[in-house]
């Protein structure tokens, strides 16, 4: 598991050719990786004590998030993905409350014959509320939330990533993504 994990850490993706075309037929991800594992978190007496813990006892969702205003444009929103090195940007209203996600993928639809160029100058507000948009509701948890939990929740949801909120609001406080599960199962599994 620790070399199969540590590889994906580096790789992200491995596309999987037909031996005989070479022609890609599959991407294997992280994802596909953790859905393996999934079951043995869940039964396992090796790998089922780390799915009982939970993600701050685990030291993971602790970190700061990078976030954005719901005021803030398009163009800004890709400028601080690119920066920062991150896929998605949770937007945040002016108590800090998480309201939604977007992506650059998401954001891509700017650019598509459907969506004006002069849209990357707009507010996300404008854009999120535009038919094109595909912004969405975040997935949270908090740190007490169960690594386990966490990651069925990621997975059963296709999502990269959940936010991590202050119990009993949606005060952003830190993300936790794919990744930072396998980051963890890694170290684990070393121990």
């Amino acid at each position: 598991l620790a070399k199969a994990a540590d590889f994906f850490l580096k790789a992200r993706h491995v596309p999987i050719a037909q031996p005989d075309s070479n022609k890609i037929s599959w991407t294997f991800t992280p994802s596909c990786l953790l859905k393996f594992v999934l079951p043995e978190l869940a039964s396992s007496r090796k790998l089922g004590s780390i799915g009982s813990q939970t993600l701050s006892a685990m030291n993971l969702g602790i970190a700061p998030v990078i976030s954005l205003p719901v005021s803030a444009t398009v163009a800004t929103s890709l400028q601080t993905m690119r920066d920062h090195n991150i896929s998605a940007i949770p937007l945040v209203d002016d108590t800090g409350d998480i309201k939604l996600v977007t992506s650059a993928s998401d954001l891509w639809e700017i650019f598509t014959d459907s969506a004006p160029r002069e849209s990357i100058h707009e507010e996300l507000s404008t854009y999120i509320n535009n038919p094109h948009a595909k912004a969405a509701k975040p997935l949270t948890c908090t740190a007490e939330t169960l690594f386990l939990d966490a990651l069925a929740t990621m997975l059963n949801n296709k999502v990269h990533r959940l936010f991590v909120v202050k119990p009993g609001t949606q005060q952003l406080s830190s993300v936790v993504t794919l990744v930072d599960m396998l980051s963890a199962l890694v170290a684990y599994d070393e121990n």
